[in-house]
């Protein structure tokens, strides 16, 4: 079998030749081993490591009411009338030379609408080699207004031409998956809300809150409607579910009917549908197995999870599982590496349904010899 063969045997929940594996290889990763590496996408890194990979397209929108002012420092830099704010807002790791300074610098954006303005700050840390957002855009209940007028006014991107040629690209040494919107209460904690106010908001404002959340969920069906129907084989809802976020009761109420939405969605095109998860997810189990997913991809055992992969599984048979590697086991020593991610084949190959991936991305200083080392130890202990 070529790459792009094992991944969809096994996504469709057949066997395999032997356990697929890819890697979440992300601009962390590439930023970070630049003087090593040089100038390469994370798609041709990991074909180089002789991954079957599973590769990440982004989505395009515009806004043509929403302009987007970039300060530096407090000075004005650039004024983008583009109206492309939200995919801006997304990838801002992505830009992270933009971000990148000896001293300190921080960026910050302001969002004009024809009814107000909402502005949001990043900063990069260079501990971490990444930037985040250290003032998220809506902070008071008035805020909703503006930012309901920039959720509403957004026009999807038919990305026909744009997903064959990466279609063309990818070939068979994987596929390419569609990530689209996550669900209004995580897109809300991860980037316009923030964990704490958004508790807050919710609790103080729950009818103008849900309400917010309805919203944004109608207009996020669009963009599933739209990109569901491209040439590409799957789809990820990029979740990071977590009971670190929620609990499993507020997950139930809030997260669960759209994730169910969203697959119904992605399997009616006859699509993959893949849901991101890299946080703790025991309490989750019983829910998530209620949800008609083909794949759960980024499990975590511990310590960055709470659950192990083996667990996981069962509780959840009728899954593909995508994961198991956790970020520290990628800085440990190359015979330490070896032995844990043989223990996670041989006791996770048994009736297939298993992607031997990362738990989340894989971190900026993963040790390359480690990455290296996966494909003979898939030869020697992955095939069925």
């Amino acid at each position: 079998m070529n790459s792009r063969e094992r991944l969809m045997t096994v996504l469709n929940h057949q066997i395999p030749d032997k356990v697929p594996w890819s890697g979440l290889i992300t601009d962390y990763f590439i930023n970070f081993h630049k003087n090593e590496l040089g100038e390469i996408s994370a798609l041709n890194f990991l074909k180089e490591m002789g991954a079957d990979v599973f590769n990440w397209l982004g989505i395009e929108a515009r806004s043509h009411g929403v302009e987007v002012q970039t300060y530096v420092n407090g000075a004005l830099t650039e004024t983008d009338t583009s109206g492309d704010w939200l995919v801006e807002f997304y990838n801002y790791i992505g830009n992270i030379n933009y971000y990148k300074s000896m001293t300190k610098k921080i960026i910050v954006r302001k969002f004009v609408t024809p009814i107000g303005e909402l502005t949001a700050e990043f900063t990069y840390t260079p501990e971490s080699h990444t930037v985040f957002i250290s003032e998220f855009p809506i902070r008071r209940i008035k805020d909703y207004r503006v930012f309901t007028y920039m959720i509403e006014s957004l026009e999807y991107i038919d990305p026909g031409i744009r997903y064959r040629q990466k279609e063309n690209e990818i070939g068979q040494h994987g596929i390419n998956a569609a990530v689209l919107h996550s669900t209004p209460v995580y897109e809300l904690i991860q980037c316009f809300i923030g964990l704490e106010r958004f508790y807050y908001l919710f609790f103080d404002y729950k009818k103008e809150t849900t309400a917010l959340m309805d919203k944004i969920f109608s207009k996020f069906k669009q963009c599933y409607k739209i990109y569901t129907k491209a040439n590409i084989p799957a789809v990820v809802i990029p979740e990071d579910a977590s009971t670190t976020l929620y609990s499993p009761s507020f997950f139930n109420e809030y997260l669960k009917p759209i994730l169910e939405e969203y697959c119904r969605i992605i399997n009616g095109e006859g699509k993959v549908s893949v849901i991101h998860a890299c946080g703790h997810l025991d309490g989750l189990k019983k829910s998530l197995s209620e949800i008609n997913v083909d794949c759960i991809e980024s499990v975590s055992p511990p310590p960055t999870g709470n659950v192990s992969i083996k667990e996981f599984k069962k509780a959840l048979p009728d899954v593909c599982i995508m994961g198991g590697i956790p970020a520290n086991c990628y800085l440990t020593e190359l015979s330490d590496f070896k032995r844990y991610v043989k223990k996670l084949i041989l006791e996770n190959k048994d009736k297939s349904n298993f992607i031997l991936s990362s738990g989340d991305s894989v971190p900026s200083d993963a040790r390359i010899e480690n990455i290296k080392a996966i494909p003979d130890l898939i030869e020697s202990y992955g095939k069925y």
